[in-house]
């Protein structure tokens, strides 16, 4: 029986999404859900939540607090409104010569294949990938 997901892949890809955020690269998502998603697999560093203030609201935000950074990593869904606000968030850093990161938001579409679109589904393909081994060690 074929894997559904890269189980090495996904998990590689939480690895290098905690050292950017240990490093200090902003994470801009959409809800706090999305939020508590990402704490789930252990980011620690800044996330931003879009939900209830709009892109322009929260790159504005952004460059009046003084501290600007020089990169963002945008992780919108994986759905057509988060495509739309992924494009809108990154032509608004752009303008502010932030460099907007995509390449978590296309490697997490490649590896899920459309098996999910809300970063808030990452606790549960984690609980997956945990039971998963859990049950290869057992066997």
């Amino acid at each position: 029986m074929a894997k559904i997901i890269d189980d090495e892949k996904l998990l590689k890809l939480f690895d290098a999404l905690r050292e950017s955020s240990e490093k200090g690269i902003p994470i801009i998502v959409e809800g706090k859900r999305d939020e508590d998603a990402l704490r789930s697999i252990g980011i620690c560093g800044q996330i931003i939540k879009v939900a209830g203030q709009g892109p322009l609201k929260v790159v504005d935000s952004m460059i009046s607090s003084g501290r600007i950074p020089s990169s963002v990593i945008i992780l919108t869904d994986l759905d057509r409104k988060g495509d739309l606000l992924a494009s809108m968030l990154d032509d608004l850093l752009r303008s502010y010569g932030i460099v907007p990161i995509n390449e978590f938001r296309y490697e997490l579409r490649k590896i899920v294949g459309g098996r999910i679109k809300g970063i808030e589904e990452l606790t549960y393909l984690l609980e997956f990938i945990e039971r998963n081994s859990r049950r290869r060690y057992d066997e």
